[in-house]
């Protein structure tokens, strides 16, 4: 029996050493995007490792005790910065002021999910990511309701990149050097507002930190009251988008929560251990409600922001 506990403490020691590892070398992406890897999957690893921390803790005494109780303190340091983005917040924030609304969507190739939420919502603004321009009727269709596209075709592996409009484009659209980028400004309210789709690349050891390095231009010249909205393929957390928010000087949103599904895990329980990849970057602007909306038939749920300028 002796042998069996020394042994049951030993395994809970290794796990609890090995997850406090993982969590630890994830904020150290700069030096390596493999790093970076591990940082997307923070809060998964914070609950993981934090129960096997309370397993060992009153798994009996010894030097692994000390250790689990050193990592469940990183745990809870880890996860109460992750809190603010895995946690869904639909709470109203602003209600003065006219507001704008902005829907950010990767439709995964279907272009009759995009439109069908589109017809539901009637967004203002709309990025939209992995979605095929429609051809002829539903195309003139489209136009009628957003006489405003921008769109980046055939700069990336998945399908259109595309930005739509109620509101006319203040000078031609700017598409990106690699990846999915499109960006184009809007005048409301005599004031210039900048709105970018952005989809970036999966992680190392695909080009997702290849992809930002390419469009360091793109992102710098962005300016003035701006909104960059898009499937990033990383936390809001991570370096990939702490870089591209450096860029654009902007900060990501909070309360969006999970928006990528894992379609092997029970419906209801989907958007509580997916991971918050599609994300809403601002600055000049006041978010008044942000909304991670149903199911829409992708593996990525919709977002809907509604927001002001500042100055309300």
């Amino acid at each position: 029996m002796t042998v069996l506990a020394t042994l049951w403490r030993w395994g809970w020691s290794l796990i609890v050493l090995v997850g406090g590892l993982a969590i630890i070398l994830g904020y150290f992406g700069s030096q390596h995007p493999a790093l970076d890897s591990l940082a997307h999957f923070r809060a998964h690893l914070v609950v993981l490792v934090g129960v096997a921390a309370l397993v060992r803790l009153v798994s009996g005494r010894g030097a692994g005790r000390w250790l689990a109780l050193v990592v469940l303190g990183l745990c809870i340091y880890s996860g109460a910065g992750a809190a603010h983005y895995m946690l869904p917040d639909t709470s109203i924030r602003l209600t003065a002021g006219k507001t704008y609304t902005l829907l950010q969507f990767n439709a995964a190739q279907n272009w009759q999910r995009a439109s069908t939420l589109l017809t539901d919502l009637k967004p203002d603004f709309a990025a939209l990511q992995e979605t095929p321009m429609p051809q002829g009727r539903r195309l003139v269709e489209l136009m009628e309701v957003y006489p405003h596209v921008a769109t980046c075709s055939g700069r990336s592996r998945w399908a259109d990149t595309v930005l739509l409009s109620k509101y006319p484009f203040s000078g031609e659209p700017i598409c990106g050097n690699s990846s999915a980028f499109v960006r184009a400004t809007v005048i409301l309210e005599n004031k210039a507002l900048t709105l970018a789709s952005h989809h970036l690349s999966w992680p190392w050891p695909y080009g997702q930190s290849e992809d930002i390095s390419l469009n360091v231009g793109s992102l710098r010249a962005i300016t003035g009251s701006r909104i960059i909205a898009g499937d990033f393929n990383a936390a809001p957390w991570s370096l990939a988008v702490r870089r591209t928010a450096s860029l654009t000087q902007t900060v990501p949103t909070t309360g969006i929560g999970p928006t990528w599904l894992l379609r092997g895990v029970e419906l209801a329980y989907r958007p509580y251990v997916g991971l918050p990849i599609d994300n809403i970057l601002t600055a000049g602007v006041a978010i008044a409600q942000v909304q991670r909306l149903d199911d829409a038939g992708s593996d990525h749920l919709p977002v809907l922001m509604r927001f002001a300028f500042e100055d309300y």
